[in-house]
């Protein structure tokens, strides 16, 4: 997640509507890890956000199916960690 947000702190420096993406993804991770105390938790649900946000402010088609095509990686990325969620076992910070 944290080259994702690399990548889209880039591109926001080129358009609005990309930084309020940016921080809606931001947040999104944080209420989510402030809540859960699960860091695996807030980067797959902030990652299933991301081509959400990008739909929701109507960026172009491009960045709506590239950051759809990043969630999918990054949820296959984080495959043992939701088998550990569905078990109960993921670590809390």
């Amino acid at each position: 997640m944290a080259t994702t947000l690399g990548v889209l702190l880039g591109l926001a420096v080129k358009s609005a509507g990309i930084k309020v993406v940016f921080v809606l993804v931001i947040l999104t991770w944080l209420v989510v890890f402030i809540i859960t105390r699960i860091v695996s938790l807030a980067s797959i649900l902030s990652g299933i956000a991301l081509p959400l946000y990008m739909f929701l402010f109507k960026q172009p088609r491009i960045l709506i199916y590239s950051t759809a095509l990043l969630s999918v990686f990054i949820i296959l990325r984080h495959k043992s960690n939701l088998k550990r969620l569905v078990q109960g076992k993921e670590s809390r910070l």
